[in-house]
Parts: C-alpha cells; structure tokens; sequence
C-alpha cells in the first residue's frame, strides 16, 4: 500500500506513514520551491538563486539536497515519482503531495506503515568542534585572517565535520551572511603530483559561482601568473601577450599574487578556503598555504583544512615541514579529532539502532570492536542490516550474534555492502576507482563504452542512495563535453573496488581513461600531464607514461614547482630504466640536478652529479660524462670554489681524451671563467673567451649562446671593451627574451648596465638598472634584486649621492653578513668603505655642506667605522682568499688605496695603488689601471716626490688620450690641473646625467666641491 505523505512547508515538517522525516532545511527549501513549481521545468540557477540567495556556491551542493529528498521519499531517479531529472538542465515536480490541511481528515484513518530510516544530518558529539569553528570563522569575518587544521586519523570524521559545518553555517542556515566559498579535495598522487592541484580546483568552483566575473577580474589585477595556469580563462589570441607580460616568472611571483588576489577578494566578501585532505597535498600548495599563512594582513579570509594526524610522523611528509612552521610561529590553529568515546557511541546507538540493540552489552560490544570510530560504526551498522539483525522485532537475538556480525572486519564489512549494487552499478564504481582525483562522467562513459547521460544516471543513483560518490559540479572540456564530476565519499571505498578489480580490467579502464581525456583535451594536457602518465603507466603503455611524465616534469618546473618537477622526472629516469633507453636515462638524471640545482638543493646536486658521472663512466658515455663534471662544477662554485676548479679542469681534461671539438672548446671556455672570476684573469684565458663565444654563435644552440653570451660580457668588460659589451647585451637579451629565459636575460642586464658605467653613461645606466630591478622585484628574484640594488648604491656612491648609497646598500650588508661569505658581501662591505672614506676625507664644512651639518661632528667616527670595514674585509679574506669574486678586487684597492690616502699613510696607499695596477694591467682593464696611476701619484705627493708624481701622471694623460675612460679621466685631469680637459669632461657626464636630474645635482656638487679644494 502506498505510503502517505503530509507535507506542511508552514512548518517546515514532512510526515511519512505518521513518522516525522529528518529532513535538512534547504533540503525542505527545495522541495518547497519545487512543489510551488508543480509539473514546470525548475532550472539548476533558478533553485540556487532560490535557496541560496547570499552564498555563492557550485550545483553540487544542489545535487546533495535533491539526493536527500530523493532518499527520504524513497524516489528512484530512473523511475521517478516525485523528483524528474532534466539532465543538464534542472528539475521537475511530477509527484503529488498531501498538505497538512488535506491530511486531517485522513490521518486518523491511515494505515500504520514500516518506518522510513532517514539519515540524522546532526553530528554526534561534535557540537563544541562545530563551535570552534564556526568562532574561528567570525573572527575571519572581523578581519583577522585565520588557519584551522583539523587534524584525525582516516574514518574518525573530518569530512562530516566540515560538511555538517558547511551545511550549517552557510547551505541549511536561514539567513547566510553573503561570502565566496572556494573549496577542494586532495588525493594521493602517487608519489609525483600535480604542482597547485587542489589551489586550481578551488579556484574552479568560485569561477563556477554568481560571482565568476569578479573573480576573473580580480586573478586578471592581481594575480595574472594564475592566469596562465588555467589557460580556458584566456582567449588563445591573448595568451601570447600574456606570456611577454610575465617574462620572468618565479614562483615567488607567484605566492605573492595569490596572497595579493586572496587579500583583494576578501575586502569586500568573506573568503573561506576548505581544502580537504592535506595529507596527500602537493608540495607546491604546501608552499601556498606558508605564503598565506605569512602575509601580515586583515584579510576577511580563512583557510579550513583537513589532514591526518599519522602523516605527521612520516619523516618525509611535506605537511609536517610546513605545519611545523606554521604552529612554531603561532600562524594557525588545529582542532584535533577523536574517536567517540563509549558515551558517544551510546548516543550514536540511540539514533541508529533499534531499541532492542541499545543496552549497555551492546554499547560495551560495539565500543570495544570499532574503538568509537564513526566510519566503522557506520560499515557496522550496514553489515547488521544485511545480516537482518536490526529488525526491532528480532527479540531472539543474542549478544553473541551481534558480536559475530560486528567482528566481520572493514572490508568484509564492505563486501556485505556492495552486495546489492547491480552488475552495472558495481562496474562503473570499478571504472571510477581508477582515478586517483575526481573523475567526470565523459571518462566513465568512454571507459565502459555507453552513453553519458545513462552514466551520470548510475552516478546519481549511488551518491543518493547509497553515499558511494559525491558531487563534484560540472566540467566543460576543449572538444565542447560537458560532464559531471564526482568523488568517492571516502578514499577507502575508492580503495576497496580498485584492489578488486583484476590486472586486465585494471590495466583496460587505465588506457581508457586516458585516451578519453587525450580526446577531450585536444592534446592541451599540460596540467592533465601527470594523470596522463598515471593511466599510461598503470595500462601498462610505458612508452606513453614515459612521454607524459616528461611533460609533467616540464610543466611542473615552469611553474617553479621544483619539488614536483624533481619527484616527474625520477619517474621519467625509472621507466627509461625498464624500457632500456639509456641515454634518455642519462639525459633525465641531467634534468634531475638542474632541477636540484634551481632549488637550492646544493649539497643534493652534488651528490647526483657524482651519481651521474659513474652512471656515463658505466655506460662509456664521455659527453655526458664531461656535461655532469661541468655541471657539478658549476653546483660546487656556491659552496667549494677550489673543487670547483678542480672539477672543471677534470672535464677539460677529459673533453681533451675526446674527439669532440665543441666539447673541448665548450669546457675550455668554462674552466677559463671559473679560473677568472675565482683565481684572476690571466692573457690565456682571452683565447678560450674567444673561442667558446664563436662556438656559441655559430652553433645557433640557444642553449650554448645563453652559457656563453653572460659569460663573454664579463669578459669584454675586463678587457675595457665596453661599446662591444654594450652591442652584445642588447643582442642577448632579446635572444634570452625570446626564448623565456628570465636568468640570462638579467645576467645580461646586469653586464650592459656594468658598460654603461665605465662609458660614463649614468643616465642610461640608472634606467637599466631601474627596469632590472622592477623585473626582479615583480618576479621575486631575490638573489637578482640584491645585486641590482647594490649596483646602483655604487653608482650613487660615484655621483655623489652617498646618503642614497647607504641607504640601499645598509640592509644589503646587514643581511649578507649573516650569510656565507659571498659577492654580496664583499661588494657591500667595499662599497660603505669608500662611503665612510668619502664622507670622512672631506674637511668638515665641505662634508656639512654635501650631506648634512651633523656630519661634520662625525668625521673622527667615520674613520673608526671604516678602519673597522678594513680590518673585517682583511679577517674574512685571511679567512676564505677565493670567497671573493677577483674583479671585486678592484674597488677593494680603489677603497683601500683612498683609505690610506686620507689616513696620510702615503706608503700604504702607494702599495695599494700598485696592487691594482697589477691587476688591472692583467686583463687589461683601462679605467682602473689609470685610477691606480691616480692613487700613486697622490701617494707621492703625499711623499713629497712631484716628480714621480708628474711621471705617473703623464702616462695616465697618455692612456687617456688614447680612450675614453670618463670615470677616471676627470680626477685624472684635475690632479694634473688640466682644468679645460677636466670641465670637458664633467660637461659630457652632467648631459649623460640630464635624465636622472637628482643625481645631476650630486655629481655637479661633488665636483664643485673636488675642484675648489
């Protein structure tokens, strides 16, 4: 007999055969909207607008409603009788309901029915973790940013926590307050994830939300490196410029627009960000999450996360580092999760069981088998149901049978459950359970070789019924699909049908899987690329798995996410292995260290570089036997510069055993930069220069000219072939530009701006170094933005603005200092010696008038500081002679040679003098081996021989008549007190200078100030 059902929306109550159903309220909401909109087409955007007028959320959580009303009135969506599914469209109305007004008069006449099991939508004892969240949310609301971690083993109930949380603070609460909600489910990538994974997942649902075009506008402002990452945002004619316009990405850039985008979107709505299962979160998000975490803001934003607490104790867990940091620092709060203690499992009992099975036995029975974990209650539960032992009649039953049917086990217990799928229903669960993510219904569909729409209606079917799967939204693919997605509930169900499917039908669904995805995508799988080399591998098509986890490895690596391009690539190196494809092996164990390397995994680089070089001695592989030894020499120059040589003089020696010319030539050039820049520039290093750039431009390698190109700037400008080092940088930076390569382009940048200095181009030099420094900045290129900041503290220095110097070059040195003893150092050390001699060397009226009257009282404090800068540089060199880079000797003698000049220690400074000379006559540097014969004529002056002096003067006269060396030439002039060569050349620097007026202004005073004393 059919059921009667009174439904009184009124009062929000629906009856079945007298028994009130425990429906949700927007699942009443629903309904009520539903039946007022009897027989009509009611569309999916019309009911959220409906019942979730302030919330912006997917169709998923429409999805769930409609599941629940289905299940409390018993609705079969293949055969409906209340609710009729218009696929991809919304829903219809068709069944008839008593209202409570009808219903009076037929109640007291009604035929008593079995009672309707309804599912309890109220947790059980998890009311004060509701609360704590929920107070955690407020405060997110009031502005002050919040991380909550909720931290529990598998089965214990943080997917039902935040679900019930969600339902009740946002999609069942009456008058929601409006905010964005973004959220995701990691999974296990097996080892090599997708870098930004659950991030990009987020994203999609608040793209998927009413308010998709702010969102869009909002990535476009302030985050548009995100934009490349989901390229269905850009139009294809755009995306070019897009690229030009984020030349240089980092993936420091790339955190801090997302903080920047997060911060933007919340001032105006709340954001709440729930990533699910942390655990299996991918290093990059990781990284994301810190970022976060770290930006000091008032951001209406917070971030609900879930993990289990086991991971935390795995050594090698990516969550544990940044957790760890994150409670260290007080930046984020965890709410921990147990299991029900006996009393909760005595209420649990209450609500789920019938009254015969709820004695204190049997609390004490089920508390001891499941230890009050929720998941396990549940699968026992449904395992008594199966065994017909939650009849309330069955008064014959025993504890022991009730022990027996507890003790089944998990899967047992999950054996009993899929007994009533049908055969149909149980294979699309086994084809789904091969995706590791989310899945869609178009690859289920080509997997099992039917029709879409009949899949999704199996889909929906399980998740309403039966709680197998979960809704995802929908997903438009390149080749026009749009189709559902969804989830396993529980990874261990996912688990369960994927360790029961055979080897052939497992490998069958895998190659399936991804053949569909290749279709739908059009081959644009860049960011599919590791779901692709899943499926191939695991369908036993190791070619294919080869190919794609290369592709992964290179997507993961532009975008910066190292960790992910390094786990790729290792798979890359192992399916070589099994395909015995050694020089592919070869070729990724190379790719391996260059993303060690670009990581900052130093020691690790080594280390995998000596693997490396026996891996090509075993193979007999010379060349990349020698590419490895270069490699490593190339890791050891930032922390062992003598086994750096020693490495480098290793593969010239070995490319010298070899027939390979270009090799010989390639490594020569190398090992005579290393040598250079470590031990000093000697005449035979000009023929390796030579010949390694040659090689480089006639080889047409982009690869080989971005090596050399940096590298023979260098060496143009030692030799003083500046106009040549100046044409050369504008060719290699457009060739870097071109080819995506932000490093070589701003090793360039920094060469072209070193020839603009010694041209007395300051001007230009100043802009170069301002567009350098806005690249590196924007782009997070730390390491580059300190050594553009210090390149233009020199410059400062040289034109007279010494304030402006100290300023950029103080926090320089204060942070270099604490680091291992490197260029950074040295230069800044060097650069505020010459500040404290310049501002102390002057007689104090001069010093008051350049930089302020206070200065004037300091001059005897300014000497101290800089013999203090002596004795430090003298400490540290004793200390580590090839710390420092050899060319950065030479304005270490420029400084000690006019300390010791202003110290009237005459025979000092001519020592000093003599040094630089002797090395700048070494590469033939012009500038400062006539800045030495400048220092040494002071020194005999100071000596009292003027005639030596005039010597020393006139061969400086005489170099300079022959080049132009304007940053030398004017002091050389005025020494000599040939005032008309001198303004001669102050005229050609202050017009160089018209461009940057301020520091026009400096060098204009401090020549004054020079010529009048």
């Amino acid at each position: 007999m059919a059921q009667t059902i009174v439904f009184d929306p009124a009062n929000q109550i629906l009856e079945i055969a007298g028994k009130r159903a425990q429906v949700s309220p927007k699942a009443f909401a629903v309904l009520t909207y539903l039946h007022q909109h009897h027989q009509q087409l009611v569309t999916k955007e019309d009911l959220l607008t409906a019942v979730w007028p302030k919330v912006f959320v997917t169709d998923a959580v429409l999805k769930v409603a409609v599941g629940e009303l289905r299940k409390v009135l018993n609705d079969h969506p293949k055969q409906p009788q209340f609710i009729e599914t218009v696929h991809r469209r919304g829903y219809r109305f068709i069944g008839e309901l008593q209202t409570a007004q009808a219903a009076q008069t037929t109640l007291e006449n009604s035929v008593p029915a079995p009672v309707i099991s309804t599912q309890a939508t109220t947790l059980i004892a998890r009311d004060d973790a509701l609360q704590t969240i929920s107070e955690h949310w407020a405060l997110a609301q009031s502005g002050q940013k919040q991380l909550l971690f909720i931290s529990a083993e598998a089965g214990v109930g943080k997917t039902a926590l935040v679900q019930a949380w969600l339902k009740q603070q946002f999609f069942e609460a009456d008058n929601p307050s409006p905010c964005l909600l973004a959220n995701a489910v990691c999974f296990d990538q097996h080892g090599s994830g997708e870098p930004y994974w659950p991030v990009l997942s987020a994203l999609g649902t608040l793209l998927q939300s009413a308010q998709a075009d702010a969102v869009k506008q909002c990535l476009r402002r302030y985050a548009p490196s995100w934009l490349l990452q989901i390229p269905s945002l850009i139009p294809e004619q755009d995306q070019a410029q897009l690229k030009q316009e984020l030349f240089g990405v980092t993936s420091q850039r790339m955190l801090r627009e997302f903080v920047d985008f997060v911060d933007a979107l919340s001032l105006s709505t709340p954001l709440l960000l729930c990533i699910e299962d942390l655990h299996w979160c991918d290093a990059a998000s990781l990284d994301l999450i810190m970022a976060l975490a770290q930006r000091q803001s008032s951001a209406r934003f917070m971030l609900l996360g879930s993990f289990r607490s086991s991971a935390l104790q795995q050594d090698e867990s990516a969550l544990k580092v940044v957790y760890s940091q994150l409670t260290l620092h007080q930046q984020c709060q965890t709410l921990p999760l147990t299991n029900l203690d006996e009393a909760g499992v005595a209420q649990w009992m209450a609500r789920a069981l019938p009254e015969t099975l709820r004695s204190e036995v049997y609390t004490q029975l089920f508390y001891r088998y499941t230890e009050g974990n929720p998941l396990l209650l549940t699968a026992v539960s449904d395992h008594l149901q199966q065994m017909g032992l939650m009849d309330e009649q069955a008064a014959a039953i025993t504890p022991e049978q009730i022990e027996q049917g507890i003790s089944g086990g998990l899967k047992q217990l999950l054996s009993l459950k899929t007994a009533k799928l049908s055969k149909q229903d149980r294979q699309v669960l086994e084809a789904a359970s091969v995706s590791s993510a989310a899945f869609a219904t178009e690859s289920l569909a080509a997997v099992m070789q039917q029709d879409v729409l009949e899949i999704e209606e199996v889909c929906e079917d399980q998740l309403l019924h039966e709680q197998w799967l979960a809704p995802e939204g929908s997903q438009s693919w390149p080749d026009g699909s749009i189709s559902e997605s969804y989830r396993f509930w529980h990874q261990l169900y996912r688990q369960y049908f994927y360790e029961n499917l055979s080897a052939a039908r497992c490998r069958h669904y895998h190659l399936r899987f991804a053949e569909r995805l290749l279709s739908g995508y059009l081959g644009k799988v860049s960011e599919l690329a590791s779901q692709l080399a899943y499926h191939f591998e695991a369908g036993g098509d190791l070619p294919r798995a080869l190919a794609f986890s290369k592709e992964a490895s290179q997507h993961a690596a532009q975008c910066f996410a190292y960790r992910e391009a390094i786990a790729h690539i290792s798979n890359v190196i192992a399916l070589s292995e099994r395909l015995e494809q050694p020089e592919l092996q070869l070729a990724s164990r190379k790719r391996r260290c260059t993303y060690l390397l670009a990581s900052g995994q130093l020691g690790e680089t080594v280390k995998e570089y000596k693997s490396l070089i026996e891996a090509s001695q075993a193979l007999a592989d010379s060349k990349a036997e020698i590419d490895a030894t270069l490699g490593m020499a190339d890791a050891l120059f930032w922390i062992d510069r003598q086994a750096c040589l020693d490495a480098g003089k290793r593969a010239v020696a070995l490319a010298e055993a070899s027939d390979d010319e270009a090799s010989k030539i390639h490594t020569k050039g190398k090992l005579a930069h290393f040598s250079s820049v470590v031990e000093g520039y000697q005449p035979a290093y000009a023929a390796d220069y030579e010949a390694a750039f040659k090689l480089a431009e006639d080889s047409g390698d982009v690869a080989l000219q971005c090596v050399h190109y940096p590298r023979h700037l260098y060496y143009l400008i030692i030799r003083s072939r500046y106009q040549q080092a100046n044409d050369l940088a504008a060719r290699a930076m457009q060739l870097a530009l071109d080819n995506g390569d932000a490093v070589s382009y701003l090793s360039c940048e920094f060469f072209h701006a070193w020839a603009l200095f010694y041209q007395g181009q300051w001007g230009e030099m100043l802009e170069v170094i301002e567009a350098a420094l806005a690249l590196a900045t924007k782009n997070e290129h730390r390491p580059w933005v300190a050594h553009f900041t210090i390149q233009k503290a020199w410059l400062l220095l040289q034109a007279g603005d010494f304030e402006g110097a100290k300023a950029l070059c103080q926090p320089v040195y204060d942070q270099a200092k604490l680091m291992p003893t490197g260029s950074l150092y040295f230069f800044s050390v060097i650069i505020l010696l010459q500040l404290e001699v310049a501002l102390g060397g002057e007689v104090s009226e001069e010093v008051g008038d350049l930089v302020g009257e206070e200065v004037s009282d300091q001059v005897g404090e300014d000497v101290d500081k800089a013999q203090a800068y002596v004795t430090e540089i003298t400490q540290r060199l004793n200390a580590e002679p090839n710390a420092i880079d050899w060319v950065l000797r030479f304005p270490l003698q420029q400084g000690l040679a006019a300390f010791y000049l202003a110290r009237e220690q005459w025979s000092d400074a001519a020592s000093a003098a003599i040094e630089l000379k002797t090395q700048a006559d070494s590469s033939g540097e012009l500038t400062y081996s006539v800045m030495a014969d400048y220092f040494l004529a002071q020194s005999r002056i100071g000596q009292g021989n003027h005639d030596e002096a005039q010597t020393v003067l006139e061969g400086a006269v005489e170099v300079l008549q022959k080049e132009d060396l304007p940053v030398i030439s004017w002091r050389t002039y005025a020494l000599k007190q040939d005032q008309k060569r001198c303004d001669a050349v102050i005229q050609a620097r202050l017009k160089a200078l018209e461009s940057a007026p301020d520091l026009q202004r400096c060098f204009q005073r401090l020549y004054t100030k020079s010529s009048s004393s």
